[in-house]
């Protein structure tokens, strides 16, 4: 319904624009149905002088009002808001750059101004995540704590998204150190942990101690096999014999004798279960170790069919044959599954 509601807003405008020249709709403040009509009329060189104006007059309208309308998020206190604003100021740039290229740069000054608008709010949006990096390193140097590097690590990696390298020529060096000096080095159960990006085992030649021992007690597989079955019944005259039939002329003929047969369809639909117990246990050895001890569960499911016939099976349609499902292909797969979900669920 939304979708039919937009194409036809799209085709009023289309009949709209067509009907209406760029005067009218800067006098209906239509300022980008005014912009883009001026900027066409400027290009196919018809009356140049009058649409420029139009041109200039909506362009300038239109930033006016995107500044108002933006201006409660602009001065709003949460990030968030600033970058819906970014996001609402560079449709606008794409509106008024589009006219300015077809009209051969003759609202370039409005476009550089709106450029000029944008580029601060980019800034104060890189400044403010920038200056959470530089806040959370200083807590880091004031109590060493890793969590405050790992705080920082995020905060500026949210900088450079959002264009820190074009203020902050230092930006990779700073992500790239929030980063080491918040890793975690343990000892433990290395081949199942693995590498995280901030928990690393301790290289073999360290000499500092490791910040946590990590090991995990992977516990038994559980299995369990619930069922439902539904049944069908069928039934079908099938020919057993010949009998002779002599009609009053004494002419002699032969028909079919039927029979009716039955027969039950039962389809059982089971489902394998293969459940696990995962702990981890963590000592923190510094005080810095970012994992902690907890046990989890993980299962998974699968199903297969069985198909039981029982009576007459010629009563049973063609196509339809008994079945019987691979319990143990079944849960090996499972099994398989299962330690692959448990690897995933660690809390690293």
């Amino acid at each position: 319904m939304k979708k039919v509601s937009v194409l036809i807003l799209f085709y009023i405008l289309i009949i709209l624009s067509s009907c209406v020249t760029p005067e009218q709709a800067l006098e209906r403040r239509w300022y980008k149905m005014a912009l883009r009509l001026s900027a066409k009329k400027i290009k196919n060189g018809k009356d140049v002088e009058k649409n420029i104006k139009i041109l200039q007059t909506s362009a300038d309208h239109i930033i006016v009002e995107e500044l108002e309308k933006k201006k409660g998020l602009v001065n709003s206190p949460r990030v968030k808001d600033w970058i819906k604003v970014q996001d609402s100021y560079y449709r606008v740039l794409e509106v008024l750059g589009k006219a300015n290229i077809v009209s051969d740069g003759k609202i370039l000054e409005a476009y550089d101004e709106m450029c000029s608008i944008k580029k601060d709010l980019d800034f104060k949006i890189v400044e403010y995540y920038y200056n959470r990096g530089e806040n959370h390193m200083k807590n880091y140097y004031k109590d060493n704590q890793k969590k405050d590097a790992r705080s920082a690590y995020y905060e500026f990696v949210k900088a450079k998204k959002h264009g820190a390298a074009i203020y902050y020529n230092n930006i990779d060096v700073l992500i790239s150190d929030a980063h080491q000096k918040g890793i975690v080095y343990y000892i433990g159960d290395v081949s199942v942990v693995g590498n995280n990006f901030f928990l690393k085992p301790l290289p073999e030649n360290a000499d500092f101690e490791p910040d946590c021992r990590i090991n995990i007690d992977f516990g038994s597989h559980s299995y369990n096999k619930s069922s439902s079955e539904s049944s069908r019944n069928y039934s079908k005259d099938v020919v057993v014999g010949k009998e002779e039939v002599k009609d009053t002329s004494g002419r002699i003929t032969y028909r079919d004798i039927k029979k009716e047969v039955e027969a039950t369809v039962t389809t059982v639909k089971v489902t394998v279960t293969v459940s696990t117990w995962t702990s981890v246990h963590s000592t923190n050895i510094t005080g810095q170790c970012s994992v902690s001890s907890e046990s989890f569960h993980c299962s998974v499911s699968d199903d297969y069919e069985e198909v039981h016939i029982s009576g007459d099976r010629r009563a049973v349609p063609c196509g339809v044959s008994e079945k019987s499902g691979n319990s143990c292909f079944v849960e090996s797969t499972l099994e398989d599954e299962l330690d692959r979900k448990v690897l995933w669920s660690l809390p690293f």
